[in-house]
């Protein structure tokens, strides 16, 4: 049987459930991570939230998020493809939701390779199955979060930007910790305090479990190569065109958002940052020189000249790393 044809979806006997990966999902976390809205009361019903097969194929590889899973099923369009041919697995996909637990769904053995299933052992030395390095991150982005480092960091961040933004690099900040401390997590809970747009920049054979699922990955990827094809189709006569459109563009967002809240949140806000964009593992781009024009040194030096042009803006950068190399992320020298 072709992986195109409709799999059998009956029930799996305990050993071959256990024997497979499914880290726990929820829908207030998918609609979360899908959709970057938040849930605090009713669970929406199925219907209202995917409204079509493309929506449950990418709520599917959501749920289907590890690196054990064929390969067939890792694309988003054979999804999609899969649903087509198989009503019976977009009935267990509603029926999921509405139980909020996909747990079922995600242990179907035809999702995995056949040398996926670790093997189990009988009688009192069975070990675990269950991946807990997967179980162990969930818990810690969906978990309350404990502490006041991101109210610290907004403080800095504001601090930072009264006293820098006329200056030349005074609108970005390195942020450097070891693996784990909690940097991506802090930066996550900024964002319930200052606007954030995320950025993860981390190579994609590092080995690092990045918050952001490749599905999303894949969907930001279109949106800033959209971004960047406008620009590079810019009839700009210059470099301070170029640098004057992108930095209206940027007034033109800051009033729209400033559209959203009451008069008396305007002027409360006023003189703050209103804006946070974060680079996680930033110390990527500055190992690697500007293609084609090594003269103007690395990836990261282009990038901070490049935000220059907007300083006195109400938006900041920070860069995070866990590169003990501090020099890596320090401003560019002038040229």
């Amino acid at each position: 049987m072709s992986h195109w044809e409709p799999p059998l979806l009956g029930p799996l006997d305990t050993e071959r459930r256990q024997s497979h990966v499914a880290f726990p999902m929820t829908v207030p976390l998918a609609i979360e991570t899908l959709f970057h809205e938040h849930v605090s009361e009713t669970i929406p019903a199925y219907e209202e939230v995917i409204t079509d097969l493309g929506h449950a194929a990418t709520l599917l590889g959501l749920l289907l998020n590890d690196a054990r899973i064929r390969s067939e099923y890792k694309s988003v369009e054979n999804l999609k493809r899969l649903l087509e041919k198989n009503e019976k697995l977009q009935e267990e996909l509603k029926n999921s939701w509405g139980r909020n637990d996909f747990m079922r769904l995600q242990s179907f053995a035809f999702w995995y390779t056949a040398s996926s299933a670790p093997e189990i052992t009988k009688g009192r030395a069975r070990g675990t199955v269950i991946n807990t390095e997967v179980q162990t991150l969930t818990v810690a982005w969906t978990s309350r979060y404990n502490g006041v480092l991101h109210k610290l960091l907004c403080n800095n961040i504001h601090e930072a930007f009264r006293h820098g933004k006329r200056r030349p690099f005074g609108n970005f900040a390195s942020l450097i910790n070891c693996s784990g401390s909690g940097k991506s997590r802090m930066m996550k809970q900024l964002q319930e305090l200052i606007a954030s747009i995320p950025f993860n920049i981390r190579r994609t054979d590092s080995g690092s479990k990045a918050h952001t699922v490749i599905i999303m990955r894949d969907s930001h990827t279109v949106i800033y190569e959209e971004v960047v094809t406008k620009h590079q189709d810019s009839r700009a006569s210059s470099k301070a065109t170029l640098q004057t459109e992108v930095r209206g563009a940027l007034i033109r967002l800051l009033k729209n958002m400033d559209q959203l809240v009451p008069e008396s949140a305007r002027r409360e806000q006023s003189g703050r940052v209103k804006l946070v964009c974060s680079f996680d593992e930033a110390d990527v781009l500055a190992l690697q020189e500007v293609p084609r024009n090594a003269a103007e040194g690395n990836l990261y030096d282009a990038l901070c000249s490049s935000l220059d042009v907007f300083r006195g803006l109400p938006i900041f950068f920070v860069f995070l790393s866990t590169n003990s190399q501090v020099a890596l992320l320090a401003p560019p020298k002038s040229r």
